[in-house]
């Protein structure tokens, strides 16, 4: 980093500057390895494909590393990089937010007559930047300071302000109690442990309903994902877990066909995703909200009926017994266990069922196994493995 009076110039950090120039060797040197091997196999397709995506990201690496640096004075930002140069006038910056994810962290300036924003990388920060960029309003903290003015001068919240202020620390209550008791809840779910099923699928099914309930009643307090300096208390954990909690509880059961839940799930998905449109409006918008919406109702929905189907079906189930053609893994972040089974009942061709390791170690082509299928609460046919007592007296044939 160099300055004088008036102009301060700021490269990348160090170490960065150090790991890119490494990362871009490691590319184009993986890139000659390649060309140097497919001397031998110049029929083989792809291989150059490969080597220009190399190439590429080894250069945009040693480049970003050489010619990305910042320079500011007292009128203006001027960023340069591998791309070109970008210069802002202070004048026409309305102010700052600083936005951090797991793959970049920036600083991201608003302009006051244009939608555009301009991207300032934190592989530039440093204290000398930092006290620089005092001069430039933080939009982060007056968005901060103007929900508390709100939450203050609210008189639903309150008859002073500190009472109004009280309702924001009660709601943070709120929120933590509810990601508390969902994670507990999915997981036993999730296992099965049969005496706490019900419970711990009330208690998920009923969270959504709360946050709507809480966002329409405290909408200035409650939010559904909001910015970190927000000061608003944020649902989206207790939903998050809510959703993916019934959404890999219900897909771990076997379904003889899933359409007939179709109808049930897409009206319970659209009911949710509208009614958190319609009370997250008014909430900070955030990236991603729109898109977290729809998945959580997408989830949240399917698990849902499915977990419906199964856990209010108290009807006669009807008992086969299969018998195993093959068996198989699935590998991946994790190892999955299927047993491939003859035709048999409701099912016309060889299907597979998921099963525990213990089981699939224990189980060799050939063997019988028996299920039990069940008509299904909402009427889609499901059906599980159930230990062989004794061969049952009425067992259909396969």
């Amino acid at each position: 980093m160099a300055n004088d009076t008036a102009r301060l110039e700021f490269r990348m950090k160090t170490w960065l500057k150090v790991l890119l120039i490494l990362a871009g060797i490691f590319f184009l040197g993986l890139a000659a390895v390649i060309t140097w091997t497919s001397t031998s196999r110049p029929a083989e397709n792809g291989i150059w494909l490969a080597d220009i995506f190399f190439v590429a990201l080894g250069l945009y690496f040693l480049l970003s590393a050489f010619l990305s640096r910042l320079v500011v004075d007292d009128t203006h930002i001027q960023i340069r990089g591998l791309l070109g140069e970008k210069s802002v006038e202070l004048a026409s910056i309305k102010g700052y937010r600083t936005i951090e994810s797991r793959n970049a962290s920036f600083w991201k300036l608003e302009l006051k007559d244009s939608k555009k924003t301009v991207l300032i990388r934190k592989w530039f920060d440093c204290a000398q930047l930092r006290e620089w960029m005092k001069r430039l309003t933080d939009l982060d903290e007056q968005g901060r300071q103007e929900v508390l003015s709100q939450i203050e001068q609210d008189q639903e919240l309150g008859a002073t302000p500190e009472e109004r202020l009280k309702k924001l620390k009660t709601a943070k209550i709120w929120a933590v109690v509810l990601s508390v008791i969902s994670i507990p809840a999915a997981l036993v779910l999730f296992i099965g442990i049969d005496h706490w099923q019900l419970p711990c699928f009330i208690v998920l099914a009923l969270v959504p309903a709360v946050a709507l309930l809480l966002m329409n009643r405290q909408p200035l307090v409650f939010a559904l994902g909001k910015p970190k300096r927000d000061p608003r208390a944020d649902l989206s954990i207790a939903l998050l877990v809510a959703g993916i909690g019934l959404f890999f509880s219900g897909i771990q059961l076997n379904f003889v066909s899933i359409m007939a839940l179709a109808p049930s799930f897409v009206a319970i998905a659209v009911a949710f995703a509208l009614g958190f449109f319609v009370y997250g409006r008014k909430g900070p918008k955030t990236p991603g909200f729109v898109l977290f919406v729809i998945l959580f109702a997408a989830g949240y929905g399917f698990g849902l009926v499915a977990i419906c189907d199964t856990l209010f079906d108290h009807a006669q189930p009807s008992p086969y017994q299969v018998q195993i053609v093959n068996k198989h893994t699935v590998s991946g972040r994790s190892t999955s266990y299927y047993l491939d089974l003859a035709p048999w009942g409701p099912l016309h061709e060889v299907n597979k069922l998921s099963v525990t390791h213990d089981i699939y170690d224990a189980a060799d082509p050939g063997d019988v196994i028996c299920l039990e299928e069940h008509p299904g609460a909402l009427r889609a046919a499901w059906y599980e493995m159930v230990p062989c007592y004794a061969p049952p007296e009425n067992a259909p044939a396969q």
